[in-house]
Protein backbone atom coordinates (compact mmCIF):
# COMPACT_ATOMS: atom_id res chain seq x y z
CA UNK A 1 0.00 0.00 0.00
CA UNK A 2 2.91 2.36 0.71
CA UNK A 3 4.24 1.85 -2.80
CA UNK A 4 0.89 3.03 -4.21
CA UNK A 5 1.08 6.24 -2.16
CA UNK A 6 4.64 6.91 -3.29
CA UNK A 7 3.72 6.15 -6.88
CA UNK A 8 0.84 8.66 -6.77
CA UNK A 9 3.01 11.58 -5.62
CA UNK A 10 5.58 11.73 -8.40
CA UNK A 11 7.26 15.13 -8.86
CA UNK A 12 6.05 15.38 -12.45
CA UNK A 13 2.47 15.25 -11.14
CA UNK A 14 2.93 18.13 -8.69
CA UNK A 15 1.12 21.38 -9.20
CA UNK A 16 3.07 24.11 -11.05
CA UNK A 17 2.11 26.68 -8.37
CA UNK A 18 3.60 24.45 -5.67
CA UNK A 19 6.82 23.92 -7.62
CA UNK A 20 7.24 27.64 -8.29
CA UNK A 21 6.50 28.50 -4.66
CA UNK A 22 9.02 25.96 -3.42
CA UNK A 23 11.68 27.28 -5.78
CA UNK A 24 10.99 30.87 -4.69
CA UNK A 25 11.16 29.97 -1.00
CA UNK A 26 14.52 28.25 -1.45
CA UNK A 27 15.84 31.26 -3.38
CA UNK A 28 14.62 33.71 -0.71
CA UNK A 29 16.15 31.65 2.09
CA UNK A 30 19.49 31.41 0.28
CA UNK A 31 19.50 35.18 -0.33
CA UNK A 32 18.66 35.79 3.34
CA UNK A 33 21.39 33.41 4.50
CA UNK A 34 23.97 35.08 2.25
CA UNK A 35 23.21 38.58 3.60
CA UNK A 36 22.98 37.30 7.18
CA UNK A 37 26.47 35.82 6.93
CA UNK A 38 27.73 39.02 5.26
CA UNK A 39 26.31 41.34 7.95
CA UNK A 40 27.34 39.25 10.94
CA UNK A 41 30.72 38.24 9.52
CA UNK A 42 31.87 41.62 8.25
CA UNK A 43 30.49 43.54 11.24
CA UNK A 44 32.11 41.25 13.77
CA UNK A 45 35.42 41.11 11.87
CA UNK A 46 35.76 44.87 11.34
CA UNK A 47 33.92 45.89 14.51
CA UNK A 48 36.23 44.08 16.92
CA UNK A 49 39.60 44.81 15.31
CA UNK A 50 40.34 47.98 17.24
CA UNK A 51 39.30 47.20 20.81
CA UNK A 52 41.38 50.01 22.32
CA UNK A 53 39.36 53.00 23.48
CA UNK A 54 41.92 55.44 22.07
CA UNK A 55 42.15 53.70 18.69
CA UNK A 56 41.33 55.81 15.63
CA UNK A 57 38.14 54.59 13.94
CA UNK A 58 38.50 54.46 10.14
CA UNK A 59 35.68 56.24 8.33
CA UNK A 60 34.10 55.59 4.93
CA UNK A 61 31.77 58.38 3.72
CA UNK A 62 31.39 59.51 7.34
CA UNK A 63 30.41 56.09 8.64
CA UNK A 64 32.67 53.89 10.74
CA UNK A 65 34.16 51.38 8.27
CA UNK A 66 32.52 48.39 9.93
CA UNK A 67 29.07 50.04 9.73
CA UNK A 68 29.55 50.99 6.07
CA UNK A 69 30.80 47.56 4.91
CA UNK A 70 28.77 45.48 7.40
CA UNK A 71 25.42 47.29 7.40
CA UNK A 72 25.03 49.99 4.70
CA UNK A 73 26.48 48.07 1.72
CA UNK A 74 24.55 44.82 2.38
CA UNK A 75 21.39 46.84 3.05
CA UNK A 76 21.69 48.54 -0.35
CA UNK A 77 22.71 45.28 -2.08
CA UNK A 78 19.80 43.36 -0.52
CA UNK A 79 17.38 46.00 -1.79
CA UNK A 80 18.81 45.64 -5.30
CA UNK A 81 18.53 41.84 -5.10
CA UNK A 82 14.98 42.12 -3.73
CA UNK A 83 13.88 44.33 -6.63
CA UNK A 84 15.53 41.95 -9.12
CA UNK A 85 13.82 38.97 -7.52
CA UNK A 86 10.38 40.62 -7.43
CA UNK A 87 10.46 41.91 -11.00
CA UNK A 88 12.32 39.15 -12.83
CA UNK A 89 12.28 35.91 -10.81
CA UNK A 90 8.95 35.85 -8.97
CA UNK A 91 6.28 34.13 -11.05
CA UNK A 92 2.65 35.13 -11.20
CA UNK A 93 0.81 31.83 -11.33
CA UNK A 94 -2.93 31.54 -11.95
CA UNK A 95 -4.62 30.24 -8.82
CA UNK A 96 -7.86 29.24 -10.49
CA UNK A 97 -11.10 31.01 -11.23
CA UNK A 98 -12.46 33.62 -8.87
CA UNK A 99 -15.72 32.80 -7.10
CA UNK A 100 -18.74 34.99 -7.86
CA UNK A 101 -19.28 37.75 -5.28
CA UNK A 102 -22.61 36.28 -4.11
CA UNK A 103 -20.95 32.96 -3.25
CA UNK A 104 -18.06 34.59 -1.41
CA UNK A 105 -20.39 36.88 0.61
CA UNK A 106 -22.53 33.89 1.64
CA UNK A 107 -19.46 31.91 2.67
CA UNK A 108 -18.30 34.66 5.03
CA UNK A 109 -21.59 34.63 7.01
Amino acid sequence: MEADTLEESRPEDWNRVFLNSRSEVVTILLIWLFFFIWVVGVSSFFGFQGTEVTAEIPLVFGFPAWVFWGVAVPWFASNVVTFWFCFFRLSDDPLGEEMPSSVSSNASK
